[in-house]
């Protein structure tokens, strides 16, 4: 079982309180909701934060809510159906849960509402305390990190194939590059360790894009996204994700300045950083 999961094996019960946040604005008028950013404070020794959105539908058409996404695998997003249908005056309530173990500090996540009304956002700031061991204790990121220096190939596996694969089986292209790299290197709240593309120095090769697309770095946590090397894309989706890459994220040498790629795919390219 992925650790990110464990909570769900847990029973899920009520904690700490929500402090009532200004709404942010709307992005369509149909679905209204109870907060569009909401603060939950636990207490020491909690497991699972637990909270709801409410959302009404003032539209005079029916509504439906096609899927809502959490930006990380600890959190689960519970609908009362999928997909959910609102109609004209139609009232409902969502129910969210984030895994806890390990983790302190401030939390932020998100859960993308997807509907046929447009796209909305939903925002939670998780407020856990600070204990004493909790500074000398590695959190539950850092334990997923070390389990992936491991086995770099454990994103593809197990629950978190949920957001690793799923999402990329039978796209291509633009499509293909949000699905299967965009959700860590564009992610709002993106690890230091995970580089910005556009800001990456690097050969404008298909080269370069296919060796690290293919077959990942060792002794990081980037995957080898070929089905060759355990990955989940094919051939096709590879070259397809490779050209996507090639034309959109070009590095602009300053003048003067070389940029070279090495051959092997367990070292990193020469001038990447």
């Amino acid at each position: 079982m992925s650790i990110v999961r464990w909570f769900m094996s847990l029973g899920l019960g009520v904690v700490g309180w929500v402090a009532p946040v200004p709404a942010l604005a709307q992005t369509n008028q149909a679905l209204v909701w109870d907060g569009m950013v909401k603060e939950l404070q636990v207490k020491t020794n909690e497991l699972t934060a637990k909270l709801s959105f409410s959302v009404t539908n003032v539209s005079a058409a029916e509504v439906v809510i096609q899927q809502a996404r959490p930006s990380c695998g600890c959190t689960l997003v519970t609908l009362p159906g999928t997909p959910w249908r609102l109609a004209p005056g139609a009232s409902g309530t969502i129910q969210v849960a984030t895994d806890l173990r390990g983790k302190h500090g401030i939390l932020n996540k998100s859960i993308a509402i997807d509907s046929t009304a447009g796209f909305q956002l939903l925002r939670i700031k998780i407020t856990l305390p600070e204990s004493a061991d909790a500074r000398t204790a590695p959190d539950q990121r850092s334990r997923n990190q070390i389990f992936a220096l491991a086995d770099r190939q454990l994103v593809f596996k197990g629950d978190c194939a949920q957001c690793h694969v799923t999402p990329t089986l039978g796209k291509t292209g633009e499509e293909l590059y949000e699905a299967a790299c965009a959700i860590c290197h564009q992610a709002v709240q993106r690890a230091t360790m995970v580089p910005d593309l556009k800001a990456t120095r690097h050969p404008n090769t298909r080269e370069y894009w296919r060796q690290w697309t293919a077959n990942g770095r060792a002794g990081t946590l980037m995957p080898g996204f070929d089905i060759a090397e355990g990955g989940p894309l094919t051939g096709a989706q590879m070259d397809s994700l490779v050209d996507y890459l090639t034309a959109n994220y070009r590095y602009e040498p300053a003048p003067g300045e070389s940029v070279s790629i090495k051959t092997r795919p367990d070292k990193e390219p020469e001038n990447s950083r």
